[in-house]
């Protein structure tokens, strides 16, 4: 993932916490800050016990002393470290309101905390990961190793310093200076300032030989150990190509020979990450090798091109490694592209800070000979003579060598041509990389990461097509979740795998750093997506266990809730409209203007699916009574008329500006006359169905949805077959009424629960994992 780095990051911050800042400074004012702040620390947890031992939750009462007050003691900011406590200690010091109030499990509430049974056979996957990342930062001399290195060595160093007399404010200044460039990802300027704390302490940096290895193995330990009492199904591991041949023709297979040996013995399942991706120094230097080069700069960078053959030689020879050196001992196998963290999209750049390539920036990564010729023999196909190209583009090539990208989109049927074979192109490359993976592991489940949680153009991430051909593959899916993800992406890939359906549809959260409130909304994603696999990292496990007990208990196997309203993605329109999207740098956005926003309101109101040009294409608008259409103006012919022919079989079209949708070739197409059919109230009846006109807003729909809306009021409901999924996005306790199947319950809930309530309308605690 984008964030797939936090992990270890959130090992490396912890590292640089000083403890006990405020108490060891000189300033007689900042002692007397610090005993006061020590002194509410252990009244706030006396409160917490007493709540604890009355039935109350205080888990938001911990995060909030982890996640506020302790960085704020740590940078130093005694004030606003008192206040949170003293804010803290009001709310412990509340009454409950038993009104409110809901019951909570009992094995989520009282002793210890929740106990984590075995899954059942009936019930999906979970994995925890990925460990494995510091060998690689060694075998690819990224800066991120060498700063863990040398903390480790500051902190074995700093208390015989500062009780030697050492200025503990000094080095607390300096090691938060690491610690916000590092969170930054300005590696150079965090290992620099480690560099001058290393001088302020007289000593000097030499690398043990066995460092890193020996970090390995205690990371790998201590997974084993997290996978255990969270009673997961196994754990994941990258496995990258810079460890195991360092140098042409070497093997260096036995750090993963023993991991998978520790894994398997622990009872546990081994899903290995290959990282074809993290390339040895002599591949970047081998002439044989074909690197994907920029089209907007003209410069080439260190990963290798997708569409070159030897690329597929070298995935084949890494692949086959991997089989011959560990076999039967992987269970699942996650294979990836040849770019930034191997998610499927071309490079951004993602990885860069820790793994440093030449020349890696925004623009469209095709501008090398295999990848033109590619497109080249893709226009030929599909126009077959040169003069039906033309004609189409506008342009006037002799011949189909001569033909080159577009610049820009003022010929909008050449632009569309390259994006879709843009995409088109990787996905079919994406697949030969899985066939390969499949040659070498016939037997073992492969999975592919979408990652990529926006849609900028020049990413060539066709989320609908990946999941198309995962499908015909027979691969696994992963997609990033969390509050990071916008329902738009949620629920357009939950949508795309609900039709097309891969092996097994996972999930991962896009950091290990996310708070409890993220975790809730993970869990709940996955409740109502057809998740039946998820990965997430030991700190989210470990800060959200009322959450994932919940979860656990309320996961049926690949459930899909009953959802007959669908968002639609403008696809065409967004490939015109957004088609430079990509020249801002940054992870975030690239969607239809107006849609992301729209889309978050909207699920606060009704379930929805989120259907594409392609999804429409494949005959799938048939499965809804509501289309909601508020952005884009433009979309292919065949999309146009495929609505239609849906509205006038009996569907209704609630859509914002019917009258400017327009097909590329500038005309209305099956939509040439509906502007013009009476209408009553902004309801035009066509056949047996209708198109309602909306606002631009989600508000707006209240006047005009034919069915009736939830109140948007931070309480997310899904129906299914056997019941329904509450949840209670809010901090605060509220009361829901929900009726059922003509049963109206009132629901108490308290913030972030999940409330599962059957079609009796009784609540309950659990469900079966399978539906008669």
């Amino acid at each position: 993932m984008i964030h797939r780095i936090k992990p270890f990051l959130v090992g490396l911050l912890a590292l640089i916490v000083v403890s006990a800042v405020i108490a060891q400074s000189p300033n007689d004012a900042a002692k007397g800050a610090g005993a006061r702040i020590k002194a509410k620390v252990e009244e706030v947890k006396d409160g917490m016990k007493k709540w604890k031992a009355s039935g109350r939750d205080p888990s938001a009462v911990m995060a909030t002393l982890r996640e506020k007050v302790r960085p704020l003691v740590d940078a130093l900011k005694p004030v606003e470290a008192e206040a949170e406590l003293d804010r803290l200690l009001e709310q412990l010091r509340q009454e409950p309101k038993p009104a409110h109030e809901p019951a909570r499990p009992p094995s989520i509430t009282t002793g210890a905390g929740p106990s984590f049974s075995a899954l059942s056979p009936d019930q999906p996957l979970m994995t925890m990961g990925d460990f494995g990342m510091q060998i690689i930062f060694e075998s690819v001399g990224s800066p991120v190793a060498r700063i863990k290195s040398k903390m480790q060595l500051i902190k074995k160093l700093e208390p015989g310093w500062i009780k030697g007399g050492g200025d503990a404010a000094k080095l607390a200044s300096l090691t938060e200076q690491v610690s916000q460039f590092g969170s930054k990802h300005h590696f150079a300027e965090a290992e620099k300032t480690e560099d001058q704390i290393l001088s302020l302490l007289g000593a000097a940096y030499t690398p043990a030989e066995n460092d890193s290895n020996e970090a390995h193995r205690k990371e790998r330990d201590g997974f084993i150990a997290n996978g255990k009492k969270f009673n997961t199904t196994g754990v994941e591991e990258y496995m990258s190509w810079s460890v195991t041949e360092p140098e042409r023709g070497s093997s260096n297979w036995g750090v993963y020979r023993e991991d998978a040996a520790a894994i398997k013995k622990a009872g546990l399942k081994l899903v290995a990450y290959l990282w074809a991706q993290a390339l040895p120094t002599w591949v970047k230097s081998d002439p044989h090798n074909v690197f994907t080069g920029n089209i907007d700069t003209g410069l080439e960078t260190e990963n290798l091109s997708i569409f070159a053959p030897e690329t597929l030689e070298a995935y084949d020879h890494f692949y086959g490694e991997a089989s011959r050196e560990l076999g039967d001992m992987i269970d699942f196998v996650r294979i990836g592209s040849p770019y930034d963290y191997g998610e499927c999209a071309y490079p951004a750049g993602a990885g860069s800070p820790q793994f440093p390539k030449k020349n890696v920036g925004p623009g469209f990564w095709v501008n090398e000979a295999p990848a033109r010729a590619h497109f080249k023999a893709a226009m030929k196909a599909k126009y077959g003579a040169i003069a039906k190209l033309n004609a189409a583009w506008g342009t006037s090539f002799v011949s189909f060598d001569a033909i080159d990208y577009p610049k820009d989109v003022k010929s909008p049927r050449w632009w569309l041509d390259f994006i879709h074979w843009y995409q088109d192109g990787f996905t079919e490359r994406m697949g030969e990389i899985a066939a390969i993976a499949q040659k070498h592991f016939p037997k073992t489940p492969i999975n592919i990461n979408l990652g990529w949680p926006f849609e900028k153009v020049s990413l060539g991430f066709d989320i609908t097509g990946l999941t198309k051909m995962a499908s015909a593959r027979k691969l696994c899916l992963r997609t990033p979740t969390g509050s990071h993800v916008p329902f738009l992406f949620t629920k357009r890939v939950a949508t795309a795998a609900r039709y097309y359906q891969p092996a097994r549809f996972s999930s991962e959260p896009v950091g290990a750093s996310v708070t409890r409130e993220d975790m809730a909304l993970t869990y709940f994603k996955d409740l109502t997506t057809g998740v039946n696999w998820h990965m997430d990292y030991t700190a989210n496990y470990e800060r959200a266990q009322d959450s994932f007990a919940e979860f656990r208990q309320l996961w049926a196997d690949a459930q899909y809730p009953q959802i007959d309203t669908a968002l639609f993605f403008p696809t065409t329109s967004h490939f015109l409209d957004d088609w430079d999207n990509w020249r801002p740098a940054g992870f975030s956005g690239g969607f239809p203007s107006g849609l992301q926003a729209y889309a978050e309101n909207l699920r606060d109101a009704i379930d929805y699916d989120v259907l594409d040009e392609r999804l429409v294409s494949d005959g799938f608008l048939k499965s809804y009574r509501f289309l909601i259409w508020p952005v884009g103006h433009v979309a292919e012919a065949d999309t146009l008329q495929k609505v239609r022919t849906w509205v006038e079989n009996g569907g209704t079209l609630l859509v914002a500006d019917l009258e400017s949708i327009k097909t590329v070739e500038q005309d209305r197409g099956a939509f040439e006359d509906l502007a013009k059919l009476p209408a009553s109230n902004g309801k035009r009846m066509v056949g047996k169905g209708s198109i309602i006109k909306i606002g631009a807003k989600v508000e707006d729909l209240a006047s005009s949805f034919p069915a009736a809306l939830d109140a948007r009021d931070g309480v997310l409901i899904s129906a299914f077959k056997d019941g329904a999924l509450v949840f209670n996005r809010t901090d605060q306790n509220v009361v829901k009424r929900i009726s059922i199947k003509g049963v109206s319950t009132e629901i108490p809930l308290s913030p972030l629960q999940l409330q599962w309530i059957g079609t009796d309308g009784k609540l309950a605690d659990s469900r079966a994992a399978k539906v008669p």
